[in-house]
């Protein structure tokens, strides 16, 4: 029983990605262009904030060492 599972799993499995690789082929992509300003903007932000954080970080560790 276990067995014929799993011969039908792989079967599945397998039809499955034959119907994908010939579904992909039917994309079309020109003229697509993505808009990625918002996404520049938040990262310029998180970047400042971790150099921020970095530095304070270093600060306060070299003040407890004096």
């Amino acid at each position: 029983m276990f067995n014929k599972m799993k011969v039908l799993g792989a079967g599945a499995l397998a039809s499955a990605l034959i119907g994908a690789s010939n579904a992909s082929a039917a994309l079309d992509w020109t003229g697509v262009t993505l808009n990625t300003t918002d996404v520049d903007t938040v990262m310029g932000l998180v970047i400042v904030g971790l150099a921020t954080l970095w530095g304070l970080r270093k600060v306060v560790k070299t003040m407890n060492r004096s």
